[in-house]
């Protein structure tokens, strides 16, 4: 979710875990949720940790969008050429609407 406009809180510990090692996890409280992030770079800062989430998410939003509304990940075509014009038309698209909105 992404965070601007919203009122939240948040909060940090640094953890051991078995595989991954020392992780810092920060919790965003919002309203309604309580979402952990975790990080391998337990000496980023929390807000740092939090720009590069809200910067994610709105990657993972695009890729939702693109599959959603232009057919992104639905090739049938298994020619590269074809499949290379589908992905750039998908992108192209998908650009010209966001730059409009």
């Amino acid at each position: 979710m992404p965070l601007e406009g919203i009122k939240f809180k948040y909060f940090s510990v640094i953890v051991e875990h078995k595989n991954a090692g020392r992780i810092k996890i920060v919790f965003i409280k919002t309203k309604e949720k309580l979402i952990p992030i975790a990080s391998t770079d337990t000496e980023i800062k929390d807000e740092e940790i939090i720009e590069i989430y809200k910067r994610r998410w709105d990657i993972e939003q695009g890729y939702k969008e693109l599959r959603e509304h232009f057919g992104f990940g639905k090739e049938e075509n298994r020619i590269y050429e074809a499949l290379i014009a589908r992905i750039t038309l998908s992108f192209f698209s998908y650009n010209i609407v966001s730059y409009h909105q």
